[in-house]
């Protein structure tokens, strides 16, 4: 493959990154502001139980196709016996998925949308700090002014904002 071929294929997957982003973040968004509604008449937990099995539902109907199309389907639950898959599992789905949807599902019943979506900016200060705890990984100088701008504006729209006016036209 030549340099200019490389190029061009780089230039399509920093597109389509950025065009996948901004679809999260839309798509986020709009979470944010349905369940902030659908908290005045359900819980936290039970949004965040009928989240969780819409997932599960959709990853379940992809797998099944996806066996089903290869022919594979009689190997479905073959992972279910190995052991770092099980805790693989244990960990994406409770930890990462369950609790933390609970607890923004939890916040988003207390504050408002737009000051609720501002927290989650902090899961990159968490990734950075379970990195040089669980994995050893060396702490940057960049990473640390990275995270201290990342806390700064965390604070800066909860705190240091909540006293300012609407904005009138």
């Amino acid at each position: 493959m030549n340099n200019q071929l490389k190029l061009a294929y780089g230039a399509a997957v920093l597109k389509a990154t950025i065009f996948l982003l901004f679809l999260s973040c839309v798509a986020f968004s709009g979470y944010s502001v349905r369940a902030k509604s659908l908290l005045r008449n359900y819980s936290p937990l039970e949004i965040t139980y009928l989240m969780m099995g819409i997932g599960f539902l959709a990853f379940l109907v992809a797998s099944l196709s996806n066996h089903t199309l290869n022919g594979t389907l009689g190997t479905l639950a073959a992972p279910l016996t190995n052991g770092t898959f099980l805790m693989s599992i244990l960990y994406l789905g409770v930890l990462s998925s369950l609790i933390t949807a609970y607890l923004f599902n939890f916040s988003l019943s207390k504050i408002e949308a737009s000051k609720n979506s501002v927290f989650t900016n902090l899961s990159t200060v968490v990734s950075i700090a379970a990195g040089a705890i669980f994995l050893g990984k060396a702490i940057t100088f960049h990473a640390v002014i990275g995270a201290a701008l990342i806390i700064t504006g965390v604070v800066g729209t909860n705190v240091w904002g909540a006293g300012e006016s609407s904005l009138e036209l």
